[in-house]
């Protein structure tokens, strides 16, 4: 299962309506990020605005948030009043099997003003 359907299925999870948001380019054969930086938009009611999340492995969690820093549209995005938070997948040891757990990371590394 891919980081991004593991967050699909956590937000679900928790009653939090979520929407994948990068599409595949055939031409390119690759997927493209909705602002290059953002896999699903999550609305959650105890929090306002859009949650844009950035799904990967818990390995690439520093390069995803550089990527991002890097964004201008997430500066915009952020500007707005919504959040954006990285998110990384990874299998840790629970007595003899291995379970996936998540790391969030919120960007905050933007001047909100």
């Amino acid at each position: 299962m891919s980081p991004t359907a593991r967050t699909l299925r956590h937000l679900r999870e928790h009653s939090i309506a979520a929407q994948v948001v990068e599409r595949w380019c055939a031409y390119s054969k690759r997927r493209i990020d909705l602002f290059g930086c953002i896999d699903i938009v999550a609305l959650d009611s105890q929090f306002p605005g859009v949650l844009g999340i950035q799904a990967t492995t818990v390995t690439n969690q520093t390069a995803r948030m550089k990527k991002i820093l890097e964004t201008p549209e997430a500066k915009v995005w952020m500007s707005c009043g919504n959040r954006l938070e990285v998110w990384g997948w990874g299998q840790k040891k629970s007595g003899k099997r291995s379970v996936w757990t998540v790391t969030v990371r919120p960007v905050t590394g933007f001047d909100q003003g």
